[in-house]
């Protein structure tokens, strides 16, 4: 990665630390290449695996942060039926590394409460070196969601974390607008 993609990263990952929405900053941030896996049982390659041209991709880092995703759920689904399908929806959880059986009965958990095979597919877990994932994605905080709205190739258009405020969405409405 160069220096100045590098310093960008963390930039805007520090703007995302204290809930700032900085505009996209004339060069792209692009989500990492990552092999994730749905819970359809297939492997995914991202951010090719994004099938929108925009996509709003929420990164989770712990099981009780559903709660806030959720909070996105309403005016997300506004946002959707304003944008027609051009704009889809993700939830990536960072899984970190984590052995074959285990791997196995959580996907099988999950599986047994996300029915949608709809959902399913739009449920993407991703495996590996935690720290090596977190750097990715620019270091976020861990204990808050990322909001990402990403182009059709990856490219970050919009960064937020943590729950839905007003503020977070107007800014998701104008890089939307923008874009």
């Amino acid at each position: 990665m160069s220096t100045r993609r590098s310093f960008l990263k963390h930039v805007v990952a520090l703007g995302a630390t204290y809930g700032l929405m900085l505009p996209r900053i004339g060069y792209a941030l692009t989500f990492p290449r990552l092999a994730a896996r749905n819970l359809m049982r297939e492997d995914v390659a991202l951010p090719a695996g994004f099938s929108g041209s925009r996509n709003v991709v929420f990164v989770v880092f712990a099981r009780s942060q559903q709660e806030d995703v959720d909070t996105w759920e309403k005016p997300l689904a506004a946002l959707k039926a304003s944008q027609g399908s051009s704009l889809q929806s993700w939830q990536a959880t960072v899984m970190g590394d984590i052995g074959k059986t285990l791997r196995a009965i959580v996907e099988g958990a999950m599986r047994g409460i996300i029915k949608s095979d709809e959902a399913r597919a739009r449920y993407l877990l991703l495996y590996g070196d935690k720290p090596e994932l977190l750097a990715g994605f620019g270091s976020p905080r861990e204990d808050e969601i990322l909001v990402l709205l990403l182009d059709g190739s990856g490219d970050e258009l919009w960064r937020a974390a943590g729950v839905w405020s007003a503020d977070a969405e107007a800014g998701l409405r104008a890089a939307l607008a923008a874009s």
